[in-house]
């Protein structure tokens, strides 16, 4: 019989569409961000790409972890769910608004051309 450490620990469930449109979503931004960079727009500090990045790992955890397996059985375990999108989501997205000023520098780079 598995100890319930072990047990969370063989549970975590990867959902495949949420986590390709994540990683997409990642790429994209990074790929945006580093083509700032390399620009040398200013106001692109790596600490924005971060906080985006964090935010959507906030996203992922809350999708793949065992919560969500447990969540169909375990009324707590659902309602924790529950808790980190909404705290993780609470706390992604002050991160991802935070991002958002590489796509405004690159919204405001195109009109300068």
């Amino acid at each position: 019989m598995l100890s319930p450490a072990q047990a969370a620990l063989l549970s975590w469930s990867i959902p495949p569409a949420a986590t390709f449109a994540l990683v997409l979503t990642a790429l994209i931004y990074l790929r945006g961000w580093m083509l700032m960079c390399r620009a040398r727009v200013p106001f692109v500090p790596a600490w924005r790409a971060g906080c985006f990045l964090l935010g959507i790992f906030a996203l992922w955890f809350a999708l793949a972890s065992p919560l969500d397996t447990f969540s169909g059985f375990l009324l707590t375990a659902h309602m924790l769910q529950h808790m980190v999108l909404i705290l993780g989501t609470g706390a992604s997205t002050p991160m991802k608004v935070q991002s958002v000023t590489v796509w405004q520098a690159s919204a405001a780079a195109n009109m300068h051309n």
